[in-house]
């Protein structure tokens, strides 16, 4: 980095009279989301506190049962005035280059890792892109595709996606859904590296200027280190989806057990 000055879990402060919750990555696992965000009105109704905001992390798509409802609670979130503020995931920037940066390369990779079951969520299922597509798509196969794709999604969660941020701050914490490159300050990291980081960020040895409170790589449990905090605890592999809550100091979980369970490769 290139300040010395660094903050580690334990003595990271969120801000005076604030609570943060960080959700994870919830991969169109709509009853769980649901679930969690009962008990997190819960628990502000039970201790009120002066301000708050509800950070989700990203990666709301691909993979799960009910994408599209997902995306439907989330913009039904934030109209209802709900203090909410909502980061990008890989997954969001893949299919979101299916249909602004379409070519040979993004469509196989949004498919491979659960693209099929976003789209067939909004009514486009693998028969129909199959068919579109064939053995060897063509040029006007795969935009044909993409327009179907972006008029499926409609005009509301076209915009949604295209309003999502990579990253955010609250007091000594940094959120974005993957990480960042340890190696440069936090107002110098690069979109793509918010968004799909691991390493050198997972294993980083030392505290940084921020701690920094991230998804994107499912753990069994939360992880909580010095320079990080990992809320990605694999929901739609039939974990549990988990939420950080942050005040003062502290940091504790809130968590709700998966019914769903996908079962399709990595």
């Amino acid at each position: 980095m290139t300040s010395d000055k660094t903050i580690e879990l334990g003595k990271a402060r969120i801000g005076k009279n604030m609570r943060v919750y960080a959700i994870g990555d919830i991969h169109g696992c709509l009853a769980e989301l649901k679930k969690l965000f009962k008990i997190i009105k819960k628990d502000l109704a039970e201790r009120p506190i002066k301000k708050h905001r509800i950070i989700f992390i990203g990666d709301y798509v691909d993979r799960g049962p009910d994408c599209k409802g997902v995306i439907d609670y989330l913009i039904d979130l934030k109209m209802r005035g709900e203090n909410v503020t909502f980061l990008l995931g890989n997954h969001e920037e893949k299919l979101i280059r299916v249909f602004t940066d379409i070519d040979r390369r993004s469509m196989p990779g949004f498919f491979r890792y659960g693209g099929l079951e976003t789209l067939a969520s909004y009514g486009l299922p693998a028969e129909t892109i199959e068919t579109i597509l064939g053995d060897a798509p063509r040029s006007k196969d795969l935009k044909k595709l993409s327009t179907m794709v972006k008029k499926h999604l409609g005009k509301a969660h076209v915009k949604f996606l295209s309003k999502l941020k990579t990253s955010t701050t609250q007091g000594d914490y940094f959120f974005c859904h993957a990480g960042i490159d340890p190696s440069r300050s936090f107002h110098d990291q690069d979109d793509y590296e918010l968004v799909w980081m691991r390493e050198p960020f997972l294993s980083w040895p030392r505290p940084l200027q921020k701690v920094v409170v991230h998804g994107h790589t499912p753990r069994s449990t939360p992880e909580a280190m010095p320079h990080r905090i990992n809320v990605d605890t694999g929901c739609v592999y039939g974990r549990m989806l988990t939420a950080v809550v942050l005040e003062k100091k502290s940091h504790h979980f809130l968590q709700v057990k998966a019914k769903y369970k996908y079962r399709k490769g990595d």
